[in-house]
């Protein structure tokens, strides 16, 4: 199911909307939550918004899982290492965390809790925020590094040779 689409594998054409998405979205409910005025006009669209980027991560990490089996299947050595692998799983949990954080806040707001309450959570949205783009950049970094830096410095390398 996560496996390909229209002929290529599905991680490499979703890790694109993930880099992406994630930290926008991710900036924009962190600035939503923290302003009360901003969080009562708008948390239920960044409810939905961070629903759909728990989905948007799942779907990433579950293709990853099947772009590395493919890998493993024909013995190339050209797995991403494990810490791609280990970024990307922290960052769906992460921003699973920031899905719940976000629920949660909406929900206190709509039950009129207390400002500090709202405060409260919507520092909690933010850190959550802040850790799944620190979380994306990572884990983007890693796979980028070990699909492409033997290439490039081989590249380098044969540039160099041809001055």
């Amino acid at each position: 199911m996560f496996d390909t689409f229209m002929g290529l594998p599905l991680h490499v054409l979703v890790l694109h909307v993930t880099v992406v998405l994630i930290p926008l979205g991710a900036m924009a409910t962190a600035a939503v939550f923290c302003r009360p005025a901003w969080r009562r006009a708008y948390g239920r669209v960044m409810v939905a918004v961070s629903l759909g980027l728990l989905v948007l991560a799942f779907v990433t990490v579950q293709a990853g899982q099947q772009l590395q089996n493919r890998f493993r299947r024909i013995g190339d050595t050209n797995v991403p290492r494990d810490d791609h692998e280990a970024f990307g799983r922290a960052l769906l949990w992460i921003v699973l965390a920031l899905a719940v954080a976000t629920v949660l806040a909406a929900l206190a707001d709509r039950q009129g809790a207390p400002a500090a309450a709202g405060l409260g959570l919507g520092v909690i949205v933010a850190g959550l925020a802040v850790a799944s783009i620190v979380l994306t950049v990572i884990a983007g970094h890693t796979g980028s590094k070990s699909h492409w830096e033997e290439f490039v410095d081989g590249t380098n390398a044969a540039s160099a040779g041809q001055g």
